[in-house]
């Protein structure tokens, strides 16, 4: 990326100062878009993408014509796991259990700017610019199921799993459509007892505080 479109200090306090120049600053500024699309989400992209968003945390609706331009490659990061994972861990009940190290990090910090996103502009808006395919559905449950809630550092993946759990649960499916480990000769028991679960993990993080918990209520109130 150019030296020139480094952020500058003075950019973000006419941010802060003056309504009109965060409008000047994010026609302008497309560099939020390029962060997320150039394939490196490394911890100096993350601060950087994290300071230039921040000033808009008062004017979020300015950031609505880049909103699909941001979210969209984050998703597909998050979705290219589910793809890894299904192609190398069939067998495994819970195959996200069995991501390596780099991976995590990957998909930790693709949560973390879906959060910040949320956090500007309000989680109903962004939801609703998250994949709606029922094809999701499995590996976003596998990938919640997986989760270690002791593990309070990572709390944001679980967030954005709970939520985009709460959209997916709006859209009418076949179960055979969601559970890849059906052959054909379910019955209704089956479907219950999917719903049964995520109704038991959504009332799990509950117990949670914060955001998480938000999350959880929001997607126990699709589903009842």
């Amino acid at each position: 990326m150019a030296a020139d479109k480094t952020p500058r200090d003075d950019d973000v306090e006419d941010v802060q100062d003056d309504g009109g120049a965060v409008n000047e600053s994010l026609q302008a500024d497309t560099r939020l878009v390029e962060l997320l699309q150039s394939g490196d989400l490394s911890e100096a992209v993350m601060e950087k993408f994290q300071t230039m968003i921040e000033p808009f945390q008062e004017q979020g609706q300015l950031l609505d014509p880049l909103l699909r331009d941001m979210v969209t490659p984050v998703v597909r990061r998050i979705q290219s796991v589910f793809s890894s994972m299904a192609s190398t861990s069939p067998s495994s009940a819970f195959p996200f259990q069995v991501l390596d190290a780099a991976t995590r990090i990957h998909l930790h910090r693709a949560c973390q700017i879906l959060y910040l996103l949320c956090k500007v502009r309000g989680y109903k808006t962004i939801v609703k610019l998250m994949p709606h395919d029922v094809a999701e559905f499995e590996p976003v449950l596998l990938l919640l199921q997986s989760q270690d809630r002791d593990d309070f550092s990572t709390w944001e993946i679980r967030f954005v799993l709970l939520l985009w759990l709460s959209i997916l649960a709006l859209v009418p499916f076949d179960l055979k459509s969601i559970d890849s480990s059906l052959d054909g000769h379910e019955e209704h028991g089956e479907s219950i007892a999917i719903v049964a679960d995520i109704i038991a993990i959504c009332k799990t993080y509950l117990q949670d505080s914060g955001p998480t918990q938000q999350a959880a209520a929001l997607c126990l109130a699709r589903l009842l």
